[in-house]
């Protein structure tokens, strides 16, 4: 329990929720998923294994460090929406899952709904991640003999 106040008024919380755990695999597989496809797609498209990896690293940092700051700062100053943005980018959303209640906006004043937006956030990011990795799959299926074509020269 961690005590938190503000002059004369304190409160205790727990410093790490019960569904914390659960919170952070179900944004954290698909979003390993995300990355793996991105990289396969980079993979199919080049001819050589450091161009695939470069730019695989760099379009996922970047779409990380977007979502990173915006749902960081979105999770501390709006109530409602603030956690489901904060919860696409996973150290973002693991940093607000160990102690929400410091960083999500009225965790303290209404901790249950609090905890339910957390638990929907970390849902439509698992859906949003999994909806991600289902058409870049799609994208690559459908495109590999021509891709494979083009590299081979025969295209």
């Amino acid at each position: 329990m961690v005590s938190y106040g503000a002059g004369n008024a304190t409160a205790t919380y727990p410093l790490l929720n019960i569904e914390a755990a659960v919170l952070l695999l179900l944004m954290l597989v698909p979003f390993v998923g995300f990355c793996v496809m991105v990289g396969m797609n980079w993979s199919v498209k080049s001819k050589g294994v450091l161009g695939a990896v470069i730019w695989s690293v760099g379009i996922l940092s970047a779409i990380s460090m977007v979502l990173g700051f915006c749902g960081w700062s979105a999770a501390a100053n709006i109530p409602v929406v603030g956690p489901i943005i904060n919860s696409f980018s996973p150290v973002t959303h693991m940093l607000v899952i160990i102690n929400p209640y410091e960083r999500v906006h009225s965790m303290m004043a209404e901790p249950i709904p609090g905890r339910w937006n957390l638990m929907m956030g970390a849902s439509l990011a698992a859906v949003g991640y999994s909806v991600m990795v289902y058409i870049l799959l799609l994208n690559i299926v459908r495109n590999f003999d021509q891709t494979v074509r083009q590299l081979s020269g025969n295209g």
